[in-house]
Order: C-alpha cells, then structure tokens, then sequence
C-alpha cells in the first residue's frame, strides 16, 4: 500500500539514483537546471578532447588533481569511539597523460603532518 502510494500519489521512487548530481543540481530549476546540465556535459566532453589530445600529440600533457576520500585511522567500527578518533588519513592523486607515458602517482598524509 505504502508503495503504491509513494510511486503514484506521490511520485517518489525507490533505488538508488542513476547519476550522481551536484549539490547546484539539487537547488535549480528548469531552465536554469538544463542550461547547468549542458555546461558540465560541454566541460565533460571537452575533458575527453583533451584526454584524447595529449595521447596524440607529442608536446601535451593532461593532468587532473584529485584529493580523494578520506579514512579515519584506526578503523573502527565503534560508532561512538569513530567519532572521538581524531587522526585522518589523505590521499592526493595526480593522473598524467601524455603521449610519452600515463600513470597516476599518490601522496598520503596524515592531518598531524598537514592540513587538508
């Protein structure tokens, strides 16, 4: 009964999301909503030109930065002494592309060496 009424009443559906959106996605409307959509597949698809590029030509290099998720140490799983852990561990990655060569390299840290 419940879902019935969520998925016609209502409209809502069940399962996870297609695509990830960005908190700006979450916040417009039509129009605006559209024209933020087709900014970022436009910067997407210039982002495989470029890619393609550097593979292609000899004097270009892609390079993209990432600071990826970061991990508490020691992992517990403890809710309540999670949330009195104070060191964090991050994770930078570069990823270069050239026609030379491509590969990613990573610098871990800890939040006592430096700051995020």
């Amino acid at each position: 009964m419940y879902r019935n009424i969520f998925t016609n009443d209502i409209n809502l559906g069940f399962g996870s999301p297609r695509a990830d959106t960005c908190s700006r996605c979450e916040t417009l409307k039509a129009p605006e909503l559209d024209e933020h959509k087709c900014s970022a597949a436009t910067a997407f698809e210039e982002q495989a030109h470029d890619h393609k590029t550097a593979l292609a030509e000899s004097d270009v290099v892609y390079i993209t930065f990432d600071l990826e998720k970061t991990l508490p140490l020691p992992r517990l799983s403890c809710a309540h002494a999670f949330y009195l852990c104070q060191l964090w561990i991050y994770n930078a990655g570069i990823h270069v592309v050239s026609m030379q060569q491509h590969g990613a390299f990573f610098q871990i840290w800890t939040l006592n060496e430096a700051r995020r």
